[in-house]
């Protein structure tokens, strides 16, 4: 029986290409692996805000997003935003342009997390953070030495992309 190949639209709801471009990234790094047998797409908004910072953002990404992917056919969907609902803002990868500045703060950031805690796991929550899982890994092996191997990262897009998968095996054959 021919294995008939399921897609996955990781949706960017934000205007920022740059955002998608980390996405693409993590796709191609997934396709080396040979972690995924999926097809999976990308997708940015045409327009609106470049980040989701609270609700007015969400509400305005939403009216240019839900109307322009009706046309765009997939098995799943997978929205790779994360919406600061308390309004507060958060600094994101993507708001530090320069590697090496992304690279020293997720260091530092990720040293005083693990310090003088007992942390298993370490989320890397929204679609500005795909792929960053490397330097995480980098500041506990830093920070705990031997002690880093008991800590997971968990990068949500990926995770998000692994439970579609898993739902698509679990579907019946398309006719």
């Amino acid at each position: 029986m021919k294995s008939v190949s399921r897609k996955i639209l990781l949706i960017n709801p934000n205007s920022s290409k740059s955002m998608t471009d980390g996405l693409d990234n993590l796709i191609k790094d997934l396709n080396l692996q040979g972690s995924t047998s999926t097809e999976i797409h990308t997708y940015t908004a045409p327009s609106g805000p470049p980040s989701i910072n609270n609700e007015d953002d969400a509400l305005e990404s939403a009216n240019v997003v839900l109307p322009d992917i009706e046309s765009k056919l997939s098995d799943q969907y997978l929205d790779v935003a994360f919406v600061d609902s308390d309004g507060q803002g958060r600094e994101s990868a993507l708001e530090i342009w320069d590697s090496e500045e992304v690279r020293r703060k997720m260091m530092e950031a990720t040293k005083r997390l693990v310090r003088d805690k007992d942390v298993k796991v370490i989320c890397l929550g929204c679609a500005g953070m795909a792929g960053l899982d490397k330097i995480v890994r980098d500041a506990l092996d830093e920070e705990l030495g031997e002690d880093s191997k008991h800590v997971h990262i968990l990068d949500g897009v990926k995770a998000g992309i692994g439970l579609l998968e898993s739902l698509l095996r679990a579907l019946p054959p398309r006719a």
